[in-house]
């Protein structure tokens, strides 16, 4: 077993985990169970059901929790980093920067820069300390990547031998 999760085991009497919630609660409501009133202009009545409901029917919003690996997760962020940039950068500047003319390129300069380092460190001591991070999550709309939070707290992970990471996956 990894030191780190047998440190959290004899410290807190429980493994690593995440919070069941990210640090924003516009996507905490696309899964909230929580009863909400609302206009339903569809049918024209007022309606009663979960925030999760209301997201989906009113605002067109879903999300599901996939457990993911952290590598998995590193990936769709890097992928998406990747293609976001090239797609609204490359006809405009006319050339790529160095960094982004290849996956491997952009994802070595991502995970080993120094501020990225620092950050991961100060998650990782803070976890150790009982904090338990929010949520990480992705979000798509129509199908393609439109952003992210939480690749620092998924490289941590990586780095502390998690297998898997809850990830909310968003789609709007």
């Amino acid at each position: 077993m990894n030191w780190y999760i047998q440190a959290q085991l004899n410290r807190h009497g429980e493994p690593l985990e995440f919070q069941n919630r990210t640090d924003v609660p516009f996507y905490d409501d696309l899964l909230s169970e929580k009863e909400l009133d609302w206009y339903d202009h569809k049918t024209q009545q007022y309606t009663t059901g979960p925030k999760k409901q209301y997201m989906k029917e009113v605002k067109n919003r879903t999300a599901n929790v996939q457990w993911m690996s952290p590598d998995d997760y590193i990936n769709r962020c890097i992928q998406g980093f990747y293609e976001d940039y090239i797609d609204n950068n490359q006809e405009a500047k006319g050339q790529v920067p160095k960094c982004f003319k290849n996956i491997s390129d952009c994802k070595e300069k991502i995970l080993n820069s120094r501020q990225n380092i620092d950050l991961i460190r100060e998650y990782s001591d803070r976890w150790m300390s009982g904090e338990k991070p929010p949520m990480v999550y992705l979000t798509y709309k129509d199908g393609k990547f439109y952003g992210q939070e939480g690749l620092h707290r998924a490289i941590m992970a990586k780095q502390l031998g998690l297998e898997k990471i809850p990830v909310l996956v968003a789609n709007e």
